[in-house]
């Protein structure tokens, strides 16, 4: 599962999106992720198959009665 103590906010979940499912190089995160520093991230380009899990199918067998789009 996927979890943050990052603010909601569209620029982190853009970030969050870019390190998760693209292959980009030293992008900067502190517009959303202040706390990071001046580090710049890598995209893990992770396949579909373990995005699924980490964005909703691990809950759901966690979770007694969770469905998707309830």
């Amino acid at each position: 599962m996927f979890g943050t103590d990052t603010r909601t906010s569209a620029e982190a979940h853009r970030v969050y999106w870019q390190f998760l499912e693209t292959e980009d190089e030293y992008f900067d995160v502190s517009k959303s992720h202040h706390f990071q520093g001046r580090r710049q991230v890598y995209g893990m380009y992770l396949p579909d198959d373990v995005l699924e899990k980490i964005c909703y199918k691990n809950a759901m067998k966690l979770i007694p009665g969770a469905t998707i789009g309830g």
